[in-house]
């Protein structure tokens, strides 16, 4: 008797007749070739299934500390203050499309705009640069690029809601800068 497996995972056929498989045998063929799956993806890199999958992977604009999701909000800045005057400087983080991209550097303009008014009461203005990697027409990479750069006064910022604003809007409220053409929606 000679068996082969369907292409409509569902069916058994022999040369004589075709026999319906249980919904027990379909779900032990599913697990099964999900377990090949995923046993050759972890062939494919090098690595065994007891790898650390539960952490996030760094990309190129973050270390591994900034890949931690209980990492404290303020170490994912640097600021700086001088008489009012409050920079905030961040890595915009990697991601699979640059939508999901512009969203991440939008919560987080939203979450330094958030930290500097509990952190410097008396500011006035709140520039914040977000930086990613660029590579010029030349093919010259900076890995430091600066793609993001915005303006905020203190007139701005002392009318969000920060309980209410949807990140999406934070960056339309600016009262100046500069956004990476690639970075707008």
């Amino acid at each position: 008797m000679v068996w082969s497996l369907s292409v409509t995972v569902g069916c058994v056929e022999t040369q004589n007749e075709t026999q319906k498989l249980s919904k027990g045998a379909k779900w032990a063929i599913g697990i099964a070739v999900f377990a090949v799956l995923g046993l050759i993806g972890s062939i494919m890199r090098g690595t065994d299934d007891t790898s650390a999958a539960d952490e996030p992977t760094p990309t190129p604009s973050m270390t591994a500390e900034e890949a931690a999701d209980d990492q404290p909000i303020e170490d994912r800045f640097a600021i700086d203050e001088l008489d009012g005057v409050v920079t905030v400087t961040f890595a915009i983080r990697d991601n699979f499309t640059k939508n999901m991209i512009a969203s991440g550097a939008k919560q987080d303009t939203l979450d330094a705009l958030r930290l500097v008014v509990e952190e410097y009461p008396d500011y006035s203005t709140i520039f914040i640069y977000g930086t990613f990697p660029i590579v010029d027409q030349y093919g010259n990479e900076d890995p430091e690029g600066e793609i993001l750069f915005l303006t905020y006064q203190r007139a701005t910022v002392d009318l969000i809601n920060f309980d209410g604003i949807d990140p999406d809007n934070i960056w339309d409220i600016r009262d100046g800068g500069r956004i990476d053409p690639g970075l707008e929606s």
